[in-house]
């Protein structure tokens, strides 16, 4: 048994998606020989990450109305982006495929996967995917600051205090939306999503939206935003996710 310690976010899996460890000091245990066979980690990144706390860094999504443009959704567990009929197609994609950008309410917008006519494979709105609410953190609330700071710091490790999260998690919105040229909307709205800013993710199990369903919890920072109009264009984000069912 070999243990690692990396003190910055380090590379997860490789080829064309990046995972990271965030957090100073944050631990990596586990068999470090079996996991260089399966090819998941490479030289002195060994390891079995506990816990399972995914980082995916600069993910480019494209809203669901644009043309000749790929159109996906963004997996928080494995940091891939798989096209609407994929997830369409393979209840194993949908559920764990999180953020896909709805041209919506005037702006791109981040919703719930469950039913989403905005987001369509040959003409037809998605279903069955994730059941999921948002909210919009505030360097005014002290609640909501601890976690800002952390995610903007690079200090993020283990959500470490749960309680304190679910707190947040029991006041949501549907929506974490950006508008282009709506500075005031994007940092006032409770709905709002700036770039530089951070707005927490709440995905539940099942269809009903309540604390003791709270499945993962995760944080999007919004990194640049290209529009052509408010509801058509691209977002890039950093995405955050704890998965509170993990050992």
């Amino acid at each position: 048994m070999k243990k690692v310690i990396f003190s910055m976010c380090m590379t997860l899996v490789t080829l064309s998606s990046y995972a990271y460890m965030v957090g100073d000091n944050s631990e990596i245990v586990g068999n470090a020989g079996e996991y260089e066979k399966q090819g998941m980690f490479t030289h002195e990144q060994t390891g079995a990450m506990k816990p399972n706390f995914y980082c995916w860094k600069n993910k480019t999504l494209n809203s669901g109305n644009m043309k000749n443009a790929e159109i996906g959704i963004l997996s928080g567990i494995d940091g891939k982006i798989y096209s609407t009929c994929e997830f369409a197609e393979n209840e194993e994609i949908r559920r764990k495929c999180h953020l896909g950008v709805a041209p919506v309410g005037g702006g791109l917008a981040f919703v719930s996967m469950l039913n989403n006519k905005y987001l369509k494979c040959n003409g037809v709105g998605l279903q069955g995917g994730l059941l999921m609410r948002f909210r919009k953190l505030s360097a005014t609330n002290p609640e909501e600051k601890f976690f800002l700071d952390k995610v903007k710091n690079g200090t993020l490790k283990d959500l470490e205090s749960t309680n304190q999260l679910m707190e947040l998690c029991k006041k949501t919105v549907t929506a974490a939306r950006y508008v282009a040229g709506n500075d005031e909307y994007n940092t006032t709205n409770e709905q709002g999503m700036e770039i530089g800013g951070v707005n927490m993710v709440v995905v539940y199990k099942g269809d009903k939206v309540h604390i003791n369903n709270i499945v993962q919890v995760g944080f999007i920072e919004l990194i640049d935003a290209v529009t052509t109009s408010p509801t058509m264009g691209s977002l890039t984000v950093n995405f955050y996710l704890k998965d509170l069912l993990s050992k």
